[in-house]
């Protein structure tokens, strides 16, 4: 901030700089009460149901499973895509069928529709 206050005496830089800065100096005086850390529309949890943890990076006793930096092929990738997703449904209350119909007429339709435009330019 000193610095700032130190450009605006000095008169060294332009009058829209000199106002930006200003606005900031103000912004900052007002504790940045028009900017909340988190918007009202974002705040779905109660405090009193807020579960935080502190944790410091310099604990000694801190279980770091540097394991999990480490990438490893999942050679069951989509069955386990399909179990999650199945998570993800009952979570979030969607239905599991009219999502495994949209999603399997929608392979059959472009997958049979490429398919047979490769086979007439074959045949050309």
């Amino acid at each position: 901030m000193e610095r700032f206050r130190d450009l605006l005496h000095n008169g060294s830089i332009g009058k829209r700089v000199q106002y930006q800065v200003e606005t900031l100096m103000r912004i900052r005086k007002e504790e940045f009460k028009s900017f909340p850390a988190l918007p009202e529309e974002l705040d779905l949890v109660e405090r009193e149901d807020q579960i935080t943890f502190e944790l410091t990076l310099d604990e000694e006793d801190l279980n770091k499973e540097e394991i999990l930096d480490v990438f490893r092929y999942d050679d069951e990738f989509e069955k386990n895509e399909e179990i999650w997703t199945k998570i993800k449904k009952e979570i979030l209350g969607e239905e599991e069928d009219s999502g495994s119909e949209g999603d399997s007429s929608t392979d059959d339709g472009s997958s049979g529709t490429a398919s047979d435009s490769d086979s007439e330019d074959d045949n050309d």
